[in-house]
């Protein structure tokens, strides 16, 4: 009788030992959010269209759902084909028609994508 005594004495020490390692050790904490990456939200992101009305139509229609996934306003600033270079200082980018690719270039407007928007994210 005492044997099974100290015995059961023995597996509850070592029972509440392993249940208050548990405890303390438990799951690890909930990694933060990493913020998200770019400017912050309210931030306004122009884009220049120059000489086609299917752009400028396409990406007006679509501001609420990109002011609604990214935070961001989108502006759409429309220029024709004499006045484009004068509204590129206002924008952050430019939609251009091929035939002035070249002419933008020359001018040293057009620069390459960052590596970072070709990666994507698994």
């Amino acid at each position: 009788m005492m044997k099974c005594s100290v015995f059961a004495r023995v597996c509850s020490i070592f029972g509440i030992g392993w249940l208050l390692l548990a405890a303390t050790v438990g799951c690890p904490t909930p990694k933060e959010p990493d913020k998200p990456a770019g400017p912050p939200p309210g931030t306004v992101f122009r884009v220049l269209v120059v000489g086609d009305a299917v752009p400028t139509d396409s990406l007006t229609a679509l501001r609420t759902e990109w002011q609604d996934q990214s935070g961001w306003k989108l502006e759409v600033v429309a220029a024709d084909r004499d006045s484009w270079k004068d509204r590129m200082a206002e924008t952050d980018v430019a939609i251009l028609p091929a035939p002035l690719l070249g002419e933008a270039t020359e001018a040293n407007l057009v620069q390459p994508f960052p590596d970072s928007f070709s990666e994507v994210d698994a």
